[in-house]
C-alpha cells in the first residue's frame, strides 16, 4: 500500500521507528518509488557484494544462463557514476526467477563474475536493503528512466526477434 503525508515531520517519526506492523504482520517503509517498483517485483533476484568492476552487462551475460534477462542494474549513482555494490537482474519470465532462485540455494547464495564473487536471492540483506529505500527520488527517477528506456529482445508480450518472425511483410 501507499501513504501519503502531508507533513514532514510525520515521515520522520514513522522512519525513526524500524518495526511497522499491519494486521499484527511486519511491513517495511521505503521512501524512494525506484525501490517500491524494485522490491514489490516477482521477477527480480537481488545481488549484492559486487566489486566496482562488474557492470550491468557482465551481471547480464552471467544471468542469462537461467533466462532472458529484461534488465540487470549494478545500483550506481546516477550523476557521479560510483556504484553501490549491489544491484538486481529483472527477468522476462518469472520461470527464469524460479530458476535462479534454485540455483542460488544450491550454490549457497554465491555467483561469480570476471573473477569477482559476489552474493545474489530473492531478498536483499537489511542494510543494504535499507540503502535502497532511502534513494532520492531525483536519483531513484534517473535510474527507472534507465531501466525502462531498454526493450527487451523477446518475451511473451512481444518484441524482438520472435515478433518480427511473427509479422506479415506485404511489400
Amino acid at each position: 500500500g501507499f501513504v501519503n503525508f502531508k507533513e514532514t515531520m510525520a515521515v520522520k517519526r514513522v522512519l525513526q521507528n524500524p518495526r511497522h506492523y499491519v494486521n499484527e504482520k511486519h511491513v517495511d517503509i521505503t521512501l524512494s518509488k525506484f525501490g517500491m517498483e524494485t522490491l514489490l517485483s516477482d521477477s527480480i533476484i537481488w545481488l549484492w557484494g559486487l566489486d566496482w568492476s562488474v557492470n550491468d552487462e557482465d551481471i547480464s551475460k552471467h544471468f542469462a544462463q537461467y533466462g532472458a534477462v529484461y534488465h540487470a542494474m549494478h545500483i550506481h549513482n546516477p550523476v557521479t557514476g560510483e556504484k553501490r555494490g549491489y544491484g538486481f537482474v529483472d527477468f522476462i519470465d518469472e520461470s527464469s526467477t524460479k530458476k535462479a532462485l534454485s540455483a542460488a540455494q544450491h550454490n549457497h547464495n554465491k555467483f561469480e563474475v570476471k573473477g569477482q564473487r559476489g552474493h545474489f536471492g530473492k531478498f536483499l540483506p537489511q542494510k543494504t536493503k535499507r540503502d535502497l529505500m532511502y534513494i532520492e527520488d531525483r536519483f531513484g527517477n534517473l535510474l527507472l528512466k534507465q531501466m525502462y528506456n531498454k526493450v527487451p529482445e523477446a518475451g511473451s508480450w512481444g518484441g524482438g526477434k520472435d515478433h518480427n518472425e511473427t509479422v506479415r511483410n506485404d511489400a
